[in-house]
This record gives C-alpha cells, structure tokens and sequence, in this order.
C-alpha cells in the first residue's frame, strides 16, 4: 500500500492520471525502486531480526493485488466533492483559553501534576 500511495501522492488535484509523466521523474522512480527493494529484503531474508516470514509467490501476489487497491482508493477519493469537508476547518490559531482548559492533553497533565504533588515525601525538616 506504501508504494502505490507514493503513485498517487504525485498527483494531487483534479487531474485522474497518476501515471502521467510517470518516467519523467528519475528521483521519484529511484526512490520507488529503493523502498521496494528495502522492503522486500526486510519481510524474506529479515527474520528474527524484523520478526517476519518470508512470504510465498502466491502471497506476495495477494500483498501486491491488495496493495494496488489504493489507486482505486485515491480515484474514489478524487471524485468526492470538496463541499462534504466545508465543515472540517484547517484554520491554525491559537486556541482561547477556554477551549484550551477542555482539551485532553491539559486534564491528562493536570492529572499527572496532582499525582506528583501528592506522592512528594516530606523530608525529616518539614521541607
């Protein structure tokens, strides 16, 4: 799945042909070929090391049938339109104080001060 996203990451927008200018790009094509390479060599000969199992033609074509779904994916996702994600805001401002005391974040930190506080020994001097 790895390497057909990197197929369809090189086209973002309308255009539908993620294999146009394919073999135009030699540093997108070397860094396809070294991230198969890379991979393979890890799940056949990397064992213990990697805890993988070198897999059969048969399930290597299964990993590779499975894999090439993701060019559907990327086509299904292109042909949904931007107007169901007007409600999704990727506006970057900084948050107001008091959407900032309901984050998770600040009541796992709060917590976790709380639990510090309370297991501090107090030294013979009462410091």
């Amino acid at each position: 799945m790895q390497l057909f996203n990197q197929i369809n990451a090189r086209k973002i927008g309308p255009e539908l042909n993620v294999f146009s200018g394919f073999f135009n790009n030699f540093l997108f094509i070397a860094v396809f070929c070294s991230t198969f390479v890379i991979q393979m060599t890890l799940v056949e000969i990397g064992g213990i090391a990697v805890k993988t199992h070198s897999l059969t033609m048969h399930q290597n074509l299964i990993c590779f049938i499975l894999g090439s779904l993701e060019l559907v994916w990327g086509l299904v996702i292109k042909f949904i339109p931007e107007s169901l994600f007007s409600c999704v805001s990727l506006d970057e401002k900084p948050m107001e104080e008091e959407q900032l005391e309901r984050t998770l974040s600040n009541a796992l930190k709060k917590s976790s001060t709380l639990r510090k506080q309370g297991t501090k020994k107090k030294t013979p001097l009462g410091e």
